[in-house]
């Protein structure tokens, strides 16, 4: 072998051949399913307590939270810049007015600070916050996730047993 030269085929055009069906064969193997539908269910609790639910059908085995909350048709507004993921900044109205303000508007000062914070129904059927941003939460067909505009502990001593009303996936995606 010559030196710099580090293979030579003896037959390139077979190469490129398995070279392409191997690009292929993983490029389809992450393609959803077709005709594959899934739903997951999202709570929306405003700070009066109002609920708004949606349940969200999508395709494919999964999605993400991202993802599911822009597929809910339930308006809101979101900062995008995040590399680690959008920060909503408003849903139906009640947050902070991006890009006038930034979504963290009630929270420059002492006290009480109110975000739009993220929590998931955990396998065990309780609610916690959510330990990544949506845009890294995996959503499988049944989960259910909610939005909450407060403190992020949402009237509980913790962030892990928040006060969301007891609704499971059935309850918002009936039928």
């Amino acid at each position: 072998m010559a030196p710099n030269t580090i293979f030579r085929a003896k037959k390139p055009g077979l190469i490129i051949i398995a070279l392409a069906l191997g690009l292929l064969s993983t490029s389809c193997i992450s393609a959803p399913e077709p005709g594959l539908q899934s739903r997951a269910g999202i709570i929306v609790q405003h700070a009066n307590g109002e609920l708004t639910t949606s349940c969200v059908t999508f395709e494919g085995e999964e999605t993400n939270g991202e993802a599911l909350l822009n597929l809910s048709k339930i308006p809101f507004i979101a900062d995008s810049g995040n590399s680690l993921g959008s920060i909503v900044c408003s849903i139906e109205g009640e947050g902070c007015l991006f890009p006038e303000e930034n979504c963290f508007c009630e929270c420059s000062g002492p006290g009480e600070c109110s975000y739009w914070s993220y929590f998931i129904k955990t396998n065990d059927q309780q609610w916690a916050y959510a330990p990544v941003g949506a845009r890294m939460r995996t959503i499988r067909d049944g989960d259910l996730d909610a939005w909450v505009w407060g403190s992020g502990e949402n009237g509980a001593k913790d962030r892990a047993h928040p006060l969301l009303p007891d609704l499971r996936f059935e309850d918002v995606c009936a039928g």
